[in-house]
C-alpha cells in the first residue's frame, strides 16, 4: 500500500511539468530516502495506523475520541522512534511547498 503510494507521487512528480528539474531532483532523492528508511523501519506501524482508522469509523464519540488519541500516540511513538524517516518526510513536503505545490 505505502509503495504504491510512492510510486504514485514519483511518477506525478517525474511527470509534472510545474517543477523545475532541480526541484524534481531533489524530491526523487528524497521519495528514494523515504523508501529507503521505510523498508528498514519496525513493522506493525501500518496496522496500527489501520486499526485506528477503523475504529474511527465507528459513530460513538467515545469511539472516535479514543481512536484519535491512540493515533495522536501512535504517532508521537513513531516520530521518537523513526525520526529519520520523518525528518526525510518534512523535508519532501517543504521542498514541494518551496516548488510551489
Amino acid at each position: 500500500m505505502i509503495e504504491d503510494k510512492l510510486k504514485s507521487i514519483e511518477e506525478r512528480i517525474r511527470q509534472s511539468e510545474n517543477m523545475k528539474g532541480e526541484n524534481k531532483d531533489a524530491v526523487l532523492n528524497l521519495l528514494a530516502e523515504l523508501k529507503d528508511e521505510i523498508n528498514t523501519s519496525s513493522e506493525g506501524v501500518e496496522e496500527d495506523v489501520k486499526q485506528g482508522i477503523s475504529e474511527m469509523g465507528h459513530e460513538d464519540e467515545g469511539i472516535i475520541k479514543s481512536a484519535f488519541n491512540e493515533i495522536n500516540k501512535s504517532i508521537s511513538e513513531f516520530e521518537e522512534s523513526h525520526p529519520k524517516l520523518v525528518q526525510i518526510v518534512n523535508s519532501i513536503c517543504t521542498q514541494l511547498s518551496n516548488s510551489g505545490l
